[in-house]
């Protein structure tokens, strides 16, 4: 089975830069060459009605206010509000299964193959106008103890200017809470906290891992 990589992209990239700081000759060219499924996570002023788009909607400008990185949450106090929140299931394919995360009923819902964190490396980029901001990290329920736990964040932001913007790798933030895989035995209903400033859209690339020096 080729081992693939996940690309979640944030602006115009003409080098890749791995976590380890190797760089990906030949550029956008060569990432757009070996993606295999793309998906667009999109802040929004006013959420579209549409629940079965292949994107994923957000509110433009929202930050959890009880939710936080590196935290553990008892459900018997705790009310979780799923307004961009992206829950990711393990399934067959790449598929958006549920678009709309702009409000506080069901939040959206990715899926990926089951392989993912273990064969992906997740990468992140930011296109469209200057000033947006993505902060974002892993969530699960503790099979255990019915907690929710919270991993490790990582922010990113449109920034202008001349160069080569590298890519930041999300790994540890995306596919692990807290160096646990998000698909493990020990973690269910597993969710990306997405908070945001001024509409910032995301690209998520998932690349052949083969194409490059190193995949996590």
């Amino acid at each position: 089975m080729r081992k693939l990589c996940l690309v979640v992209s944030l602006a115009v990239v003409f080098t890749l830069s791995l976590g380890s700081g190797m760089a990906l000759a030949g550029g956008i060219g060569s990432i757009a060459s070996a993606k295999v499924y793309s998906v667009n996570i999109i802040g929004y002023d006013n959420c579209p009605k549409s629940d079965n788009a292949q994107r994923i909607a957000v509110a433009g400008t929202f930050t959890d206010p009880d939710l936080s990185p590196n935290g553990t949450f008892d459900p018997a106090t705790f009310t979780l509000d799923k307004t961009n929140k992206i829950y990711i299931v393990s399934g067959p394919d790449f598929r958006v299964l549920r678009s709309n995360a702009c409000d506080s009923a069901d939040g959206a819902q990715l899926q990926l193959p089951p392989q993912a964190p273990t064969e992906f490396n997740v990468f992140v980029r930011l296109v469209g106008k200057p000033g947006g901001v993505v902060t974002a990290f892993s969530c699960a329920t503790l099979v255990a103890t019915g907690d929710i736990v919270c991993g490790t964040s990582f922010t990113k932001t449109r920034l202008t200017g001349k160069g080569e913007p590298s890519f930041q790798n999300v790994t540890n933030e995306l596919l692990r809470i807290n160096g646990t895989q998000i698909f493990s035995p020990t973690l269910e209903e597993v969710f990306w906290v997405w908070n945001t400033q001024n509409r910032p859209h995301a690209q998520v690339w998932f690349v052949d891992c083969s194409e490059f020096e190193s995949c996590i």
